[in-house]
């Protein structure tokens, strides 16, 4: 081989090979560099926040943007109007060259939607949107973390409103007072042990709990045994027993009978006692509540103490009944003792469902 070939072969293998190309250890190096720049990227992605959100009007919302995500804002009713420094509209971006603004604006007219994008990653913006006639300000600023949509609701969804309610909802709410509902309903919680096993479906709102409160008047002595509680015709029903403190046979007017319920008074709906009572003796006695004096639903708490009020034997002092009748006096009061739990917890006095 000639010295041209030589010198043309050795051309060759200088083309052939790559002075510029890295070293081994540093490629390695630029390669895992990448691969942590693309998990980073890919976390940044997941971090992007989906969200309802309540308005307030009181003070600046906080939006979070992006340059590479359009954040989408999705308003309860169409926007009147959106206004700050450093908003540029979609329109006003293609029409000029050099328009100053860091934050990009899309809305399409008429519409409740808003698109926001950060054009610098340092951008931040005040934005103040009309909507329904009152004004709303947001504190847009970029960020890591952006929000990618957001839908905006005027009421916290969790928490419960009011609803309009119709007369028939009214109606069918209302309480049904009924002689017959009444016995039923003591019929229920006197076979309740028996009768919930082959109907439960009659006893879904039903609780009972096991009680002994006392009252004692110059003629009687009631005591409250057993508690029963129908929540969804607001129904109480006492069971317990009346001993007859006097040496002749007890009568009363049951009509005037009432329940002492904590510092309240209410008025039994229907008494169910053998009468004459015998001197001496003690006979069982049940006593139903249903709603409050003026019809309204009571919602009595089933652990309140509740103590039977007898009236005043008939042949002596005239029940109340009697006195609108014959215009003479009242009753004489119970004597009733202390609560018995009083100082260990907080009964309620009332309670709504089972």
């Amino acid at each position: 081989m000639s010295v041209s070939e030589l010198q043309l072969a050795g051309r060759r293998r200088g083309h052939i090979e790559e002075p510029d190309a890295l070293p081994a250890p540093l490629a390695l190096l630029y390669f895992r560099a990448a691969c942590l720049l693309a998990v980073m990227l890919t976390g940044n992605v997941w971090a992007q926040r989906i969200e309802t959100r309540v308005l307030t009007p009181s003070q600046p919302m906080h939006v979070a943007i992006h340059p590479n995500v359009a954040t989408t804002l999705l308003f309860p009713s169409p926007i009147g109007g959106a206004f700050g420094l450093g908003l540029v509209s979609a329109g006003a971006r293609e029409n000029q060259a050099a328009v100053q603004g860091s934050v990009a604006l899309e809305h399409p007219e008429g519409s409740p939607l808003m698109v926001l994008h950060a054009l610098t990653p340092g951008a931040k913006v005040m934005m103040t949107v009309l909507l329904d006639g009152r004004l709303y300000v947001f504190d847009v600023q970029a960020g890591a973390d952006p929000d990618l949509a957001v839908t905006y609701v005027k009421t916290d969804p969790q928490v419960r409103r009011g609803e309009e309610v119709t007369e028939e909802d009214v109606r069918a709410n209302r309480l049904r007072y009924d002689p017959e509902l009444l016995v039923g309903y003591l019929k229920r919680a006197q076979d309740a042990e028996l009768m919930k096993k082959s109907s439960p479906a009659l006893y879904s709102d039903y609780s009972v709990r096991t009680s002994n409160y006392t009252s004692e008047s110059d003629w009687a002595i009631t005591t409250v045994q057993t508690i029963h509680r129908f929540a969804g015709q607001d129904i109480i029903i006492l069971q317990g027993r009346v001993e007859n403190k006097l040496n002749r046979p007890l009568f009363f007017d049951g009509r005037a009978t009432t329940v002492q319920v904590a510092q309240e008074v209410h008025p039994a709906r229907l008494t169910d006692v053998m009468q004459p009572i015998p001197a001496g003796q003690t006979v069982p006695i049940s006593v139903v509540l249903q709603g409050d004096w003026d019809g309204s639903r009571a919602h009595l708490s089933i652990e309140n103490e509740f103590r039977i009020i007898l009236p005043a034997p008939a042949s002596e002092t005239p029940t109340r009944y009697q006195a609108q009748e014959t215009g003479r006096g009242y009753a004489p009061r119970f004597r009733v003792g202390r609560p018995e739990e009083e100082g260990k917890r907080v009964i309620p006095r009332t309670q709504t469902g089972p």
